[in-house]
Parts: structure tokens; C-alpha cells; sequence
């Protein structure tokens, strides 16, 4: 059975150009991992398929209004999270060890809730699964953008697209 996502804690390694994923649980695990850009990348894959799989989302046949649609989503996911509360990681039992372990596959899948299984491999051959509600998988992926931004890992990981203006319909006149 898959843990359910508690707190999130992602900082950046200039030394060993890695982020350093901290993830506690609902089983009060705390879970040390590091994130290669190569993995990163791969990563943001794997969670643009599980934010496109949202009620919603999917079911959008035009691209461009699935992408809108997507983007707000985010938007409204990243409004009401709470990114002030400081990370909480005293306490926490390290099923993995209290050494980051390197992440090296990511896999998805749908449970019957429409919450998303996120399964993490590790170097080692270690799986951890984490459940998503829709709120913390926009939320992941607010927080993973923003440090490998702050890496400078020239990635450009976004969510969406915005539908900016409407489409056009011939020559307007005023």
C-alpha cells in the first residue's frame, strides 16, 4: 500500500549538482532522495501524463483548450497550497537510511479514486510509492519547477499553457 504525501522539502546541492528531495508521509517516513537533471527531466514526463489524466483534463479533445485548462489547474492548485509552514522532518523514522538515496525510474498509475500512485526507484532497488491527490501533484511539480530553475538547469518545466486570447475569426473592425 502506497503512503500518502505529507510535506514536500526540495533543496538544491551546488556540490553535487542534484536537488535533495526530502518527502514525509503519512506514516511519519521520511524519505531522503537525490534528483539528477537527467532524472528531473524524465520525471516531469511522467508527471505532465498524471496532470493531464485529471477529471477534466483528459476528456478535452482541442489541445490548446486541455493545455489552458491544465495551466489553470495549476494555478488555482498552487494558490491554496501552503508553502509557509516550515518542513517538519524531526521525528521521522528513514526507512531508506539517513544518506540520500539516487532515484533512477518513475513509474504512474490511476487508482480507482482518480488520486495518482507515484512509484519512485531508487539506485538500490528500492520502490516508494507515494499517493497524489490533485493538489499535491501540482504542488510537486510547483516545487520541482522552481529548483530546477534555481539550479539553473535550463530545463524550462512548465505546466500548461495558457489560452491567451481566443481565436481569431477574421479581420475585426472598429
Amino acid at each position: 500500500m502506497a503512503n500518502s504525501l505529507h510535506q514536500v522539502n526540495l533543496t538544491i546541492s551546488q556540490e553535487e549538482d542534484r536537488l535533495l528531495l526530502r518527502l514525509s508521509t503519512s506514516k511519519q517516513h521520511e524519505y531522503r532522495l537525490w534528483l539528477t537533471r537527467r532524472f528531473v527531466r524524465a520525471l516531469w514526463t511522467v508527471l505532465m501524463k498524471a496532470a493531464e489524466r485529471q477529471p477534466g483534463i483528459g476528456e478535452q479533445s482541442d489541445e490548446s483548450v486541455r493545455q489552458a485548462l491544465l495551466s489553470f489547474q495549476h494555478d488555482a492548485a498552487l494558490k491554496g497550497a501552503d508553502f509557509k509552514t516550515a518542513y517538519q522532518g524531526t521525528a521521522l523514522e528513514t526507512p531508506f537510511g539517513n544518506d540520500p538515496v539516487l532515484l533512477t525510474g518513475a513509474k504512474l498509475k490511476t487508482q480507482r479514486s482518480g488520486a495518482i500512485e507515484l512509484s519512485l526507484d531508487t539506485a538500490d532497488k528500492r520502490t516508494l510509492s507515494v499517493v497524489l491527490d490533485s493538489n499535491l501533484l501540482h504542488s510537486l511539480c510547483g516545487v520541482i519547477a522552481a529548483a530546477a530553475a534555481k539550479a539553473e538547469w535550463d530545463l524550462d518545466l512548465k505546466v500548461g499553457e495558457p489560452l491567451l486570447s481566443a481565436p481569431a475569426r477574421g479581420p475585426m473592425m472598429h
